[in-house]
C-alpha cells in the first residue's frame, strides 16, 4: 500500500492526483489513512504520504492490545497522544504526520489516528460526527457502542457521557441522539477539510486557503459550490 509521490517534475500534482482519484466517486469510501496522509502532505510536504502511513504501521506494531479498550489506553494519555490544548488553532493538529511526531492533534485527528491502528489491529471502530468535537467507537461484546475522546483520554465514554461533553463544550441544550449517529471515512475527510479552511480564514493565510480549497473540488459533493469563490482566489483578487 506504498505511495510515491517522488515521480519526476510533478510531485505536488501527485499527491493532488491521488486524491482526486480516491474522492472522485461520491458512492466510495476512501481509506482514511491515505486520505489523512495525503491532506497532511499537501499542508506541510516535510511528512511524506509514505512515511505517514508507515509511522501508523510503527504505532501499530509496537502497541500491545487486545481490544479497543486497552488499545485506547495504551495510546492516549499525557505521556503519549494527546490534545493540543494550547495551540487548538494550528494547522498542523490536522497533519497526521505532524500529529504523530508531536504526540498532539485536536479530536479529528487524534480519532483519525486511533481509526488507523485499529484498523491495522484488525480491531472494528468508527468515527462519531459529535458537532464541534469528533469522537470514534467502538462494540462492546454486547453490541453496545463505547465512545472515545482521545483528545480528553483514554475514554471508555457512555452516550450519556457524550452529552455531557457536547453540553459542556458548546453551552447548548439541544442535544439529539442522531450526534452520535456514525460517520463515513468520507465525511470525516469532508469535516478535516472544512476545519482547515475556517482556520486558514481565521488567520488569513491565503495559500493555506488555496491547498485545502484544491483539495475540497476533488470532492463532488463540494466542489459545485466552491468553484467560484476557488476562482477568484487563484486570481489573487478578494
Amino acid at each position: 500500500g506504498s505511495f510515491k509521490e517522488s515521480r519526476k517534475g510533478g510531485g505536488e500534482m501527485d499527491v493532488f492526483s491521488e486524491f482526486d482519484r480516491i474522492m472522485a466517486d461520491r458512492g466510495s469510501e476512501p481509506r482514511l489513512d491515505l486520505a489523512c496522509a495525503l491532506i497532511s502532505n499537501a499542508g506541510d510536504p516535510t511528512h511524506s504520504v509514505d512515511s505517514v502511513l508507515a509511522g501508523i504501521d510503527a504505532i501499530s506494531n509496537n502497541l500491545i492490545a487486545d481490544d479497543v479498550p486497552s488499545m485506547m489506553n495504551a495510546l492516549f494519555s499525557p505521556l503519549e497522544y494527546c490534545g493540543n490544548f494550547l495551540n487548538y488553532d494550528e494547522p498542523a493538529n490536522s497533519f497526521l504526520g505532524n500529529v504523530i511526531e508531536s504526540k498532539l492533534g485536536i479530536p479529528i485527528s487524534l480519532s483519525a489516528l486511533a481509526m488507523s491502528v485499529a484498523d491495522r489491529k484488525g480491531f472494528p471502530m468508527f468515527g462519531v460526527g459529535m458537532p464541534g468535537h469528533y469522537l470514534c467507537a467502538t462494540f462492546t461484546p454486547d453490541g453496545e457502542p463505547l465512545y472515545f475522546d482521545p483528545f480528553h483520554g483514554s475514554g471508555p465514554l457512555s452516550a450519556s457521557d457524550c452529552r455531557s461533553l457536547y453540553e459542556g463544550l458548546t453551552g447548548l441544550a439541544n442535544w439529539s441522539e442522531e450526534f452520535l449517529n456514525p460517520v463515513t471515512s468520507r465525511l470525516t475527510v469532508v469535516r478535516i477539510l472544512a476545519n482547515l479552511k475556517s482556520i486558514y480564514r481565521r488567520k488569513g493565510d491565503v495559500e493555506g486557503i488555496r491547498w485545502v480549497m484544491r483539495m475540497r473540488l476533488s470532492i463532488p459533493e463540494i466542489a459545485a459550490s466552491e468553484t467560484t469563490e476557488f476562482a477568484r482566489l487563484v486570481r489573487g483578487s478578494n
